[in-house]
C-alpha cells in the first residue's frame, strides 16, 4: 500500500525589494519547502524520507532567467538501507557560469537478476552496496541557453552478496565485491525550458562523456556517453506534452554496479531499479500532463526501453513497456513545485508505487 504523505511545514518565500512607486507584484528571490515524508516501494518496504528543496534567483531580471536550486534527502527504510543525497544546480556571475552537483551516500541491502535483457525471476540474488557516488560539473555559457564544460564522476563502494550460491560469487562479473570508477570527462548542456521545475514549454539536450581508469585510482578503463533530450509543449488550457529520449552507452571494462540500470522512479515507472542492467540503455517516454481542479492535476505517461550488450546488433524484439497514471499536488505557485504520486505498470505484470516530488523528468 502506498502511505499518505506528510509535509513538514509550509513553503517559505522571500521577496526581493521593490520601489514604493511600483505597482506591479514583487518579484520572489528565494524558497524553500521542508519535507518528511512515509512512503513505500517493493525496493525498500517502508521508508522514511526527509529533506527539502531551496530556490534562490539572485537576477530575477537578468537575461536567460534560471532558478539555482538544491534538493537534499536522506532515507532510512525498513530493510536496513539509508542515503543522503545533494542535486543542485547553481548559477554564478548573472547565470555565465552554472554549477552542477549530483551525490548520493549509501547503504543498500538490495537485489539484482544478473547482466542482461532477459534475465529470469528465478536467478535473483541479494546483497549489500555501501559507498558513494557524485558528479560534478562547472559550464559556462557559450552561446545563448548554451553551457559547455568539464566534469568529474566517481563511484566507490563495497559490495557484499548474501549467498556463496548466488549469481555475484560463481559468475563474479567485473566489479562483483565492489565498485571503483573515477575519472574526467565532458559535459555539454542546451536549457530552453521555461521554468525548472514542470516546464510547459522548451527544450532540455544534455551529453556526458565519463572516462575512468586506474590513472585516477579506478579499477577498470572505461568510458560511459550519456544523450539525455527532453522536450516540453503546452498545447491548451495548461495541458503539458512533455517527451524524453535517454541512451546510455558503455565501452571497456566497467563495473556491474556503474552499468546503467532500467526503472525506477525517474524512468520506465513501474519497473523495479535495476531490475535490467546491461553495458547499453536506451528509453522513450512520454507525459500527458494536466490540471484539474485548484491544486490538483492529473498526469498519464507510458514508456518503452531496454538494455543490451551490443547497440550495433538490430533491435530486440522483446521491448520493456511501462505505463501509468499520478496524481500531481502544486505545493509551491510561484516556481511551480508539485509532489506526485505515481502508480505504474509494465508489460511483464509488476506494479509500482512512487511517491516524491518534482517531476520524473
Amino acid at each position: 500500500m502506498a502511505l499518505i504523505a506528510m509535509y513538514a511545514s509550509a513553503p517559505l518565500t522571500a521577496q526581493a525589494e521593490a520601489q514604493p512607486s511600483e505597482p506591479e507584484k514583487k518579484e520572489e528571490t528565494w524558497g524553500m519547502f521542508p519535507l518528511l515524508v512515509p512512503l513505500y516501494t517493493p525496493e525498500t518496504r517502508l521508508m522514511v524520507a526527509g529533506g527539502g528543496i531551496f530556490w534562490y534567483n539572485p537576477w530575477p531580471g537578468a537575461p536567460r532567467k534560471r532558478i539555482s536550486e538544491l534538493t537534499t534527502f536522506f532515507t532510512a527504510s525498513q530493510n536496513q538501507q539509508y542515503s543522503f543525497g545533494l542535486i543542485a544546480e547553481a548559477y554564478f556571475l548573472q547565470h555565465r557560469l552554472k554549477v552542477m552537483q549530483n551525490l548520493d551516500v549509501y547503504r543498500q541491502p538490495y537485489q539484482m537478476w544478473g547482466v542482461g535483457a532477459t534475465t529470469p525471476v528465478t536467478l535473483e540474488d541479494k546483497f549489500e552496496a555501501r559507498g558513494f557516488a557524485n558528479r560534478t560539473s562547472a559550464l559556462w555559457l557559450i552561446a545563448p541557453d548554451i553551457y559547455l564544460g568539464g566534469m568529474w564522476q566517481s563511484q566507490f563502494d563495497d559490495i557484499k552478496a548474501d549467498s556463496s550460491l548466488g549469481y555475484l560469487q560463481t559468475v563474479r562479473p567485473a566489479g562483483f565485491d565492489g565498485t571503483r570508477a573515477n575519472g574526467p570527462g565532458v559535459h555539454l548542456l542546451v536549457d530552453t525550458r521555461d521554468n525548472a521545475f514542470s516546464p510547459e514549454r522548451g527544450h532540455w539536450f544534455e551529453m556526458r562523456i565519463f572516462h575512468s581508469n586506474d590513472t585516477f585510482a579506478a579499477k577498470g578503463d572505461f568510458t560511459q556517453s550519456t544523450i539525455d533530450y527532453r522536450w516540453f509543449h503546452k498545447i491548451w488550457f495548461g495541458h503539458v506534452i512533455a517527451l524524453n529520449a535517454f541512451i546510455t552507452k558503455t565501452a571497456g571494462d566497467v563495473a556491474w554496479y556503474a552499468m546503467p540500470r532500467l526503472g525506477g522512479q525517474f524512468q520506465m515507472r513501474g519497473f523495479f531499479h535495476g531490475r535490467y542492467l546491461d553495458r547499453h540503455l536506451w528509453t522513450t517516454q512520454f507525459d500527458y500532463r494536466l490540471p484539474v481542479w485548484w491544486r490538483f492535476g492529473l498526469v498519464l505517461f507510458t514508456g518503452v526501453g531496454d538494455v543490451t550488450n551490443d547497440l550495433a546488433a538490430p533491435l530486440s524484439s522483446n521491448f520493456k513497456f511501462s505505463y501509468g497514471m499520478g496524481l500531481r499536488i502544486l505545493v509551491d505557485r510561484e516556481q511551480k513545485i508539485n509532489m506526485r504520486l505515481d502508480m505504474g505498470f509494465t508489460n511483464q505484470g509488476d506494479a509500482n508505487f512512487y511517491f516524491t516530488f518534482k517531476e520524473a523528468f
